[in-house]
């Protein structure tokens, strides 16, 4: 993702980024040197400065007397201030999706959660296998309370016993 993109909403960006892939030559084998950098941010600006043409023309500061150069630099200097600028009236049109992130939330709690379907290894056992922790750290500290379950009643003193084809079955089940 691009971090400034003006007022477009994820499938806009989207569109730029395949149009980027299918016409600039090799651009789909070297995605690495464009997606996220300053030739996908070139070419959002180039779209915004062809979409507000007109409107980024009529502006005051339009230099009508300026070399066709300076006419065209200023349009895209202003197209990249409305680029970064967002779209303050709407935020919802700028939200973006991290679909990294919320995978590695649901993958964490599903790590630190305490309830019935994480068994023994949901009673604050994470690590403790090792010893203590360096510093005495501990993973639970902080946890949002929504994740313990409250169905988990575990004594320090009995083990729970575990289905392996339950187990198995339930793992399978669940999608990443």
């Amino acid at each position: 993702m691009v971090p400034y993109t003006g007022d477009w909403d994820v499938v806009e960006q989207a569109q730029v980024s395949n149009w980027f892939a299918n016409k600039v030559p090799g651009a789909s084998a070297a995605k690495h040197l464009w997606i996220s950098r300053a030739p996908l941010a070139h070419a959002i600006t180039l779209v915004i400065a062809h979409r507000h043409h007109t409107a980024l023309s009529k502006n005051a500061n339009h230099p009508v007397a300026g070399s066709q150069e300076d006419q065209e630099r200023f349009i895209l200097e202003q197209a990249w201030a409305h680029q970064c600028k967002g779209n303050s009236h709407n935020p919802a049109a700028v939200l973006t999706v991290d679909v990294d992130r919320e995978c590695l939330q649901d993958f964490e709690e599903r790590l630190f959660e305490r309830s019935l379907d994480a068994g023994i290894a949901g009673s604050y056992q994470w690590g403790l296998d090792c010893g203590d922790h360096q510093q005495r750290w501990d993973p639970y500290f902080g946890l949002p309370a929504h994740w313990n379950h409250g169905d988990l009643d575990v004594d320090e003193d009995t083990d729970l016993q575990v289905n392996f084809t339950q187990g198995i079955a339930h793992f399978s089940s669940f999608v990443f």
